[in-house]
């Protein structure tokens, strides 16, 4: 291709030829959006489960401690934490 840039320069089509360049470029861009956009809610939701469920269940147990009064020690804390991010990984390598 390097070699025949030569030629188009010296028979005036490089005008045309930028053009059908920049066309194709164009339509590469347009053709790949929605493979791009499917990659970002992929990863979005293989890190939802991570992110979320920790924040969450510590809500939900908060709430339900105060009728109970069961504390959220630092073991307790630390166990839960480490039982997330176990059953969490097999759902996002899922994803």
């Amino acid at each position: 291709m390097l070699s025949s840039v030569k030629g188009v320069k010296l028979s005036g089509l490089i005008g045309r030829f930028v053009d059908t360049i920049q066309r194709l470029r164009l339509e590469e861009i347009s053709a790949g959006t929605n493979f791009r956009m499917i990659q970002v809610y992929t990863a979005v939701l293989a890190f939802v489960p991570t992110q979320v469920s920790p924040i969450v269940t510590f809500i939900a147990f908060i709430g339900f401690s105060r009728g109970t009064g069961v504390t959220l020690g630092a073991s307790r804390l630390f166990t839960s934490i480490s039982l997330f991010q176990v059953l969490a990984t097999p759902l996002q390598q899922l994803f």
